[in-house]
């Protein structure tokens, strides 16, 4: 009987998008302020607070939302197992990995238990960033929502870092032979542990993945809604999901 289920993934497993109901924007570069507009009207109406709060707190708020209308939650609900959901909006394999490792050295494993990791795209990375880490997209790289007068050093290095990365890619194929080697890592640590993994898989990478619950995550996703972001934003998106994961592996 399993006992607990982990969770990797990115964005595809925290369910953005599916209550953006809620702030109605016009278009992508509004959503961040509408964000914040829904957190002073529902949640917080007070006058004094510094934007750097506002956007911290409006976020974490508005993501845990999302984040409990997500497959994982549903997942939870539907077997009453419980689930450990690690996945982060933007991530990477390697954020997966990072992750993953972070929980299984935290906590003691000692019921029976089981992961999923949900392989985000391969061309993020999860890199430094001033003092911290950030989630890099080929698509975000020049618009890392940071200040970008007083970030321009800090901009500037992980844009250079980036091209790096692009221009050894070019050369000896360096992003897939990254990937398969976090994927590698995650594999050894869900053994050391004694955790059963699985995966949902990109058809791209020409990895050879074992324990597959869905192939080509990429075509899976093109049957649903989806949102300005891209995400599906189908109340039937998850629920399939759940059914796949459950029929598989013998949930219920």
């Amino acid at each position: 009987m399993i006992d607990k289920i982990i969770i990797t993934g990115c964005s595809h497993s925290t369910e953005i998008e599916i209550v953006d109901h809620l702030i109605r924007y016009p278009s992508e570069k509004n959503r961040r302020s509408a964000i914040w507009q829904w957190y002073r009207k529902n949640i917080h109406n007070h006058n004094k607070v510094s934007i750097e709060e506002l956007d911290k707190k409006s976020n974490e708020m508005f993501h845990s939302i999302e984040r409990q209308h997500s497959w994982p939650a549903l997942l939870e609900k539907e077997t009453r197992i419980s689930v450990i959901n690690l996945s982060v909006t933007g991530g990477s394999v390697g954020r997966n990995l990072i992750e993953f490792s972070n929980y299984c050295k935290e906590n003691k494993i000692k019921d029976t238990t089981i992961a999923i990791h949900q392989l985000p795209s391969l061309a993020r990375f999860y890199m430094r960033f001033s003092n911290h880490r950030v989630n890099i997209l080929p698509n975000n790289i020049d618009n890392l929502g940071y200040d970008k007068k007083y970030f321009k050093k800090d901009i500037e290095r992980v844009k250079e870092r980036y091209k790096m990365i692009i221009e050894k890619d070019i050369k000896n194929n360096y992003i897939k032979k990254h990937y398969h080697r976090c994927i590698e890592r995650i594999k050894k640590i869900g053994q050391k542990h004694g955790i059963i993994f699985y995966f949902i898989s990109l058809n791209n990478t020409n990895i050879h993945i074992d324990n597959i619950l869905i192939e080509d995550f990429d075509k899976f996703r093109d049957g649903y809604k989806k949102g300005i972001f891209g995400h599906p934003v189908d109340t039937t998106f998850n629920k399939d999901i759940v059914d796949i994961i459950v029929k598989t592996i013998k949930l219920i």
